[in-house]
């Protein structure tokens, strides 16, 4: 059976960060047999969004050829799409079982495992998809998103700069770079790669986000203040904007914006509201 294998990415979104996520991959190909006219038929349904029609496609495909990886691993997808992890682990496996040797299935069975909350077992997978293909960016970044989570700075950004490298034109890994720079100290660094997500997507609000709070540690309270307000213009309704850019305006000694800013994040809900106070209180006081 001639199988012609061609990948298709299906993004999602996700951590923090506006739309820049890491996808689950699909095989599509052209009908030759009965069990393949199943899941060209599951795929269809698939690219429409109808997930338990073409799970039911592909059940038949199974039914008729229990060898059909790319039956197994679509399956997987949709099941994983559809919140249904452990099946969707099974699935995976099962193709893995009939070809170990596929790095993408082990990054859809990590994608899987991550989206359970087993992010140990994401690890291991996402690793085993680089060492198999070199050149899987997804796995990289995936690998830098987990680090960052777990607090591992430094292993985050070696996975970033890995995911950079592989590809420089998506800006999904300059901010999660500029994030582990941030987390690790390296701040002028860190604002460089806020710097590259902004001119490849202006419209990456986190990243002026990241930016301005870089800028606020570095005593840049004029930056930080305009890039916080381009937050604010984007997202009006989040009260930590309002909270930092308070902070900032009484660094500069700018007393009314910082008191109407305390008013807006009190009124948004921000919770801890005497911490807050006594930061534009100390923030006051450095400006004098």
């Amino acid at each position: 059976m001639n199988r012609k294998i061609i990948l298709i990415a299906l993004g999602f979104i996700s951590l923090g960060m506006l739309g820049l996520g890491a996808g689950a991959y699909l095989y599509t190909q052209s009908p030759e047999d009965t069990a393949e006219k199943f899941y060209a038929t599951g795929l269809a349904l698939q690219s429409r969004g109808n997930l338990e029609g073409a799970i039911a496609q592909y059940d038949k495909a199974i039914e008729l050829d229990a060898t059909y990886i790319e039956a197994y691993s679509n399956r997987g997808v949709a099941n994983m799409d559809l919140g249904r992890y452990d099946e969707a682990v099974i699935d995976f496996g099962f193709a893995l079982g009939l070809n170990p040797l596929l790095g993408f299935l082990y990054y859809n069975r990590g994608l899987a495992y991550e989206r359970a909350g087993l992010i140990p077992l994401a690890v291991v997978d996402y690793q085993h998809a680089t060492s198999l293909d070199p050149l899987e960016r997804k796995a990289f970044y995936a690998l830098g998103e987990v680090h960052l989570r777990l607090g591992d700075y430094q292993r985050a950004l070696w996975r970033y700069e890995d995911a950079v490298r592989l590809d420089s034109t998506k800006p999904d890994a300059y901010f999660g770079r500029a994030e582990a720079k941030a987390a690790l100290g390296r701040l002028d660094e860190a604002i460089k790669d806020y710097d590259e997500v902004i001119s490849l997507d202006s419209s990456i609000v986190e990243a002026y986000f990241g930016r301005g709070r870089v800028h606020s540690a570095r005593g840049r309270y004029s930056q930080a203040i305009s890039d916080f307000s381009v937050v604010i213009r984007q997202l009006p309704d989040i009260p930590g904007t309002y909270a930092v850019r308070a902070v900032a305006y009484a660094h500069m000694g700018d007393e009314v914006n910082a008191d109407t800013d305390l008013s807006k994040a009190v009124a948004l809900g921000y919770i801890d509201v005497e911490a807050l106070r006594r930061d534009i209180q100390m923030a006051k006081g450095d400006s004098e």
